[in-house]
C-alpha cells in the first residue's frame, strides 16, 4: 500500500514538472491548456457524477454487469455532454476521422 501512496504524491509532481518543463517550449500557457480541457473536465465529471448515481440507485449484485452498467451508462453521458456541448467539436473530429479512413482505403 506505500507503493499507492507514494504515486499519490509522486504523479502529480511528475505531471508538474513535466508541465513545466514542456509548456514554455512549446508556446502554450497553462491557461491555454486548461481553456482547452475544459470541455473534457466538464465531461469527465458529468460522466463519474451519473456513474456514481447509477450505481447508488440501481445496484446490482453481479461485478460484470454492474461494470457492464457502468461502462454503458458512463460512455454514453461522456458522449452525449460532447454532443450537446461542443457538436462542432464531434463534427469535426468525425470528419477527420472519415477523410483518415477513406484516404486510407483508396491508397
Amino acid at each position: 500500500m506505500a507503493l499507492v501512496h507514494a504515486w499519490w504524491i509522486a504523479a502529480p509532481l511528475l505531471l508538474a514538472v513535466i508541465l513545466a518543463a514542456t509548456l514554455p517550449r512549446i508556446g502554450v500557457s497553462m491557461v491555454s491548456l486548461l481553456r482547452e480541457m475544459f470541455p473534457i473536465i466538464i465531461a469527465c465529471l458529468a460522466m463519474a457524477s451519473a456513474v456514481l448515481a447509477v450505481q447508488h440507485y440501481t445496484p446490482i449484485g453481479s461485478p460484470f454487469f454492474q461494470l457492464a452498467w457502468n461502462d454503458l451508462i458512463g460512455a454514453v453521458v461522456y458522449c452525449a455532454t460532447f454532443w450537446f456541448g461542443d457538436r462542432a467539436l464531434v463534427l469535426e473530429t468525425w470528419a477527420m476521422l472519415r477523410r483518415r479512413h477513406e484516404a486510407a482505403t483508396v491508397s
